[in-house]
C-alpha cells in the first residue's frame, strides 16, 4: 500500500511538471540558447583552410579543404607549419576536435549554468503546494511515513527533470550536427552524463526540500531564489574544476591529443559532482528531522 502510494506521487509530480509548463519551458529556453551560441561561434570564427597534419608518415602531410569548392586536399607540410600547429593537434581532424570541444563546453558549462538558475526556483512549491491545498492533511491521516512523503516529492522532482534533460541533449545533438558539423558524440554524451545529470540532480533535489518546511508557495519561491547564489557558486567551483583540470592535465604532458584529456576532465569533475550530490539525501534526513519535531 506504502509503495502504491509512493509510487502515485512520484508520477503525479511527473505529470504536473509537465502541465505547469514550466520544465518544458526549461528544456525550450536551453535548446534555443545553445542554437544561438552556435550560430554566434560560427558566424564569429575566420574561416580555416587547415583540416588535419599527420606526422606519423614521413614526410608528414597536412590536409586542407578548398574554401571555394570544399573539396579536401593533401600535401607535404613545411617546416613553418610544423611549428606552428601544436602536437595535441596533430593526427586527427581539426574541425571535427573544435565541434567537439564546443559542444562538451556547452553541455558541461552552459546546460549548468541556465540549471542552476531555473531548476531551483521551478520546483521550490511542489511541497508547500500540498500545505496550501490542504493535500498535506489527507497524506498525514494516512499511513505514509512523513520521510516517505518527501522520499517521494524528491523523486518525483528528479522524475520530472529527466525527461527535460534527455529531449533538450537530444534536441542539441540534432542541431549540433546540422549546425557545427561532425564531432565525437560518445564524448558530449560522457560530459552530459558525467556533469550535466549529477547538477541537475542537485538543483532538483535541493529545490524541492530545502523550502520543504515553508507555509506558502510565495515563500517557497523566494526561498528557491535566495538558494539561487549559493547554487551557482557551487556551479563556478565545478566549472572552474573542470577547465583547471584539463588546463593542468594538457601542461602536464604536452603529446596527449585534447579528446582523451577533456574526458580524463569529464569524469573528474564527475566525481566531485557525486559527492556534492550526497548534500541531497542529508537534507532529506534533516527535513523528515525536522518535520518529526514539529509533530
Amino acid at each position: 500500500m506504502v509503495a502504491g502510494m509512493l509510487g502515485r506521487i512520484i508520477r503525479m509530480e511527473l505529470t504536473l511538471g509537465w502541465r505547469r509548463r514550466l520544465l518544458p519551458a526549461v528544456g525550450i529556453f536551453l535548446v534555443l540558447l545553445q542554437v544561438g551560441l552556435m550560430l554566434i561561434g560560427t558566424s564569429g570564427r575566420g574561416q580555416t583552410d587547415f583540416i588535419m597534419l599527420d606526422d606519423t608518415v614521413q614526410p608528414p602531410l597536412i590536409t586542407r579543404v578548398d574554401l571555394a569548392t570544399g573539396q579536401e586536399y593533401t600535401e607535404v607540410a613545411s617546416l613553418e607549419e610544423l611549428e606552428s600547429i601544436p602536437v595535441n593537434l596533430r593526427n586527427m581532424r581539426f574541425d571535427v576536435f573544435s565541434a567537439t570541444f564546443q559542444m562538451v563546453a556547452y553541455v558541461s558549462v552552459i546546460f549548468p549554468l541556465v540549471l542552476g538558475i531555473t531548476l531551483v526556483i521551478t520546483l521550490a512549491d511542489i511541497i508547500p503546494v500540498d500545505r496550501q491545498l490542504r493535500v498535506r492533511e489527507l497524506l498525514e491521516a494516512s499511513p505514509l511515513h512523513p520521510g516517505l512523503y518527501l522520499l517521494a516529492k524528491w523523486l518525483g522532482g528528479w522524475a520530472a527533470t529527466l525527461p527535460m534533460l534527455i529531449a533538450a541533449l537530444t534536441a542539441l545533438l540534432v542541431t549540433g550536427r546540422l549546425i557545427l558539423g561532425a564531432y565525437e558524440p560518445g564524448l558530449v554524451l560522457l560530459a552530459w552524463a558525467g556533469v550535466t545529470v549529477p547538477f541537475a540532480l542537485l538543483c532538483a533535489g535541493v529545490g524541492v526540500l530545502a523550502p520543504a518546511a515553508v507555509a506558502t508557495r510565495r515563500r517557497a519561491i523566494l526561498m528557491g531564489a535566495l538558494l539561487v547564489p549559493l547554487v551557482l557558486f557551487g556551479y563556478v567551483s565545478w566549472s572552474v574544476s573542470f577547465w583547471t583540470t584539463l588546463t593542468g592535465l594538457w601542461r602536464t604532458d604536452s603529446t596527449i591529443a585534447l579528446l582523451p584529456l577533456s574526458q580524463s576532465a569529464i569524469l573528474l569533475t564527475a566525481q566531485a559532482l557525486l559527492v556534492a550530490l550526497q548534500i541531497v539525501p542529508l537534507l532529506w534526513l534533516a527535513q523528515t528531522a525536522w518535520i518529526r519535531l514539529r509533530r
